[in-house]
């Protein structure tokens, strides 16, 4: 009795209650402030599976691309096995996919790990709103392994909730109402994105990309070359393929889906692709790059991209019923390699169009007497070479559906307009290539 009235444990009482109130406020904090994201959905998805005791035949890893091209029920019906799950995250790095698999191995026991790898994925240094996207995903042991391999000392402080989550305090009760309306709802209402989450991880976009406009980051680099690659990278990729190998699990490489575009637009693309099909002869495994896919340019065009390096929902139910056919000759044994372009010349030769065209603008610095502004457009586009591209630009009035001619179409890559002097109005450029019939490429900027 004499221990309990000790100043000593008074003192070790007061730590220890002391210590319960805080982790009970941060875990409160955390609990409140913390944004409602597809994993909510996903984690449901799985808790159903577990519940039913039912089997995971295949398990996808890997960024959005992932989870914006692949429909499981798709698959499911085709393959005729009982659950396909997308376990992807926005921007997932190669080593945040290790530890993801590693947990889905240990949590639901797939029989196969299909791990998406782009052009880049292999060239980008990791990220912490990436990282952490994988770590919310993660638990016990595993989570905190990660959590110390991963993660930068400088990135260390966004694990706590918290620091992470400091800036949602002035949004909190929209945070609380989301939280709420995934409790009650399976499937995610369209977001400001126009995404909707749908099922075991896909998630469904209805916008379109901008057909035929080169719209990217000016700040990235958009170009590969095999001394590019960042050997921690490639050791995790290394330990993915290990990884599923002592565990008995099938493991593949799949390049999902990006634009037309986007394959002209990135110096070295073929580079990378040769890279990932002599690793995954050197391993053992398969690879499938389904922009290479025969017919691509007819049964998966721009039009079916949400934006240069995702499908829209329409295009996802294409990419999955062509995935899905590969996969089950795939699996009777069928060697597939006649189904696919050698290589991106080879791809190009089925492409007759001006793929995508882009425009700069140099203005005079002084107006007209007559208010209107003299400009001149700089021309560019990407084709094949023996294309030829027509440009022709137009002015359109905001709230008109016509449209005045400023310059007729031409093969001049500088051409010389007048301008209006007030805002208010579109300019629409055009191009099309020698070919009949040939889809046009645009692009609209507003003033």
């Amino acid at each position: 009795m004499q221990v309990f009235k000790s100043k000593t444990f008074k003192r070790i009482l007061s730590l220890a209650v002391l210590l319960l109130m805080l982790i009970g406020t941060y875990t409160i904090i955390t609990e409140t402030l913390s944004d409602t994201t597809y994993r909510t959905y996903f984690e449901k998805d799985v808790k159903k599976i577990k519940d039913n005791n039912e089997d995971v035949d295949i398990v996808f890893v890997g960024a959005s691309r992932m989870y914006m091209s692949i429909v499981p029920s798709v698959l499911e019906e085709k393959l005729g096995v009982s659950n396909v799950l997308v376990g992807s995250t926005a921007t997932q790095p190669i080593c945040g996919s290790y530890y993801y698999i590693k947990e889905l191995i240990k949590d639901v026991h797939p029989k196969k790990v299909i791990l998406d790898v782009t052009w880049d994925r292999l060239l980008n240094e990791k990220q912490a709103q990436a990282l952490l996207l994988v770590y919310d995903r993660l638990s016990g042991f595993n989570k905190a392994e990660y959590a110390l391999k991963c993660f930068d000392k400088s990135n260390r402080c966004y694990l706590l909730g918290p620091c992470r989550y400091k800036d949602n305090i002035l949004v909190a009760d929209k945070i609380i109402a989301e939280k709420k309306l995934a409790k009650d709802s399976w499937e995610e209402k369209e977001n400001s994105k126009g995404e909707t989450y749908k099922e075991k991880g896909f998630v469904y976009a209805v916008s379109d990309v901008t057909t035929g406009s080169i719209s990217f980051d000016p700040e990235a680099d958009y170009w590969y070359s095999d001394d590019r690659i960042l050997e921690e990278n490639k050791e995790y990729l290394d330990k993915c393929v290990e990884l599923c190998k002592e565990n008995g699990v099938e493991f593949e490489l799949v390049t999902a889906p990006c634009s037309v575009t986007y394959m002209y637009f990135v110096g070295g693309y073929d580079d990378a692709d040769k890279w990932y099909r002599n690793y995954a002869k050197e391993k053992g495994i398969n690879y499938i790059n389904l922009n290479y896919l025969k017919g691509r340019e007819n049964f998966l065009p721009d039009e079916l991209m949400y934006d240069n390096c995702h499908t829209n929902g329409e295009g996802a139910y294409v990419t999955s019923e062509k995935y899905a056919d590969l996969l089950l000759k795939e699996e009777k044994g069928e060697d597939i390699s006649s189904y696919f372009y050698e290589n991106l010349d080879e791809f190009k030769k089925d492409v007759h169009r001006i793929v995508a065209l882009e425009a700069e603008i140099e203005y005079s610095e002084t107006a007209n007497d007559d208010g209107s502004v003299d400009a001149t457009m700089h021309l560019l586009s990407l084709k094949n070479p023996d294309a030829k591209a027509f440009y022709q630009i137009e002015l359109q009035a905001d709230g008109s559906d016509e449209t005045t001619v400023l310059s007729e179409f031409s093969e001049k890559e500088t051409v010389s307009i007048k301008l209006p002097g007030y805002t208010g109005y579109k300019l629409i450029v055009r191009a099309k290539s020698q070919y009949e019939g040939d889809k046009e490429a645009k692009m609209i900027y507003s003033y």
